[in-house]
């Protein structure tokens, strides 16, 4: 799998009072099989927050937002995943795409690009 681009981004609030601002998203672009494939991970952000406290990945330390990284662990653990859209509002179903996790690692496999 080749990544080619990685975008992090908190959703933006929407009208009406939806608790849209407490979610985040990342989105990849990857090569994969001959296929070009577009991947969207969006999560609650409090994840983040699990994510340093059980000593998983903590962004603050590490400098590189989870928003970076959500969408292609995603990748790595469901190669053949059909939808490009997906949704996680359960801890311990986010929590597992960082099981293993090394950012050392993600960046020799990625490169900066997936940093960036």
């Amino acid at each position: 799998m080749k990544v080619l681009s990685v975008q992090g981004e908190s959703v933006p609030p929407s009208k009406g009072g939806s608790p849209s601002d407490t979610f985040e998203r990342s989105i990849a672009t990857v090569q994969h099989n001959g296929a070009t494939k577009t991947v969207t991970v969006t999560y609650v952000r409090y994840f983040e927050k699990v994510l340093a406290e059980q000593g998983i990945y903590d962004q603050e330390a590490e400098g590189v937002p989870v928003n970076r990284l959500a969408a292609v662990l995603f990748l790595e653990k469901h190669p053949e995943a059909a939808e490009s859209r997906h949704y996680f509002n359960d801890t311990t179903e986010f929590v597992s795409l960082f099981q293993g996790f090394s950012l050392a690692e993600f960046r020799k496999k990625y490169g900066e690009l997936a940093l960036a």
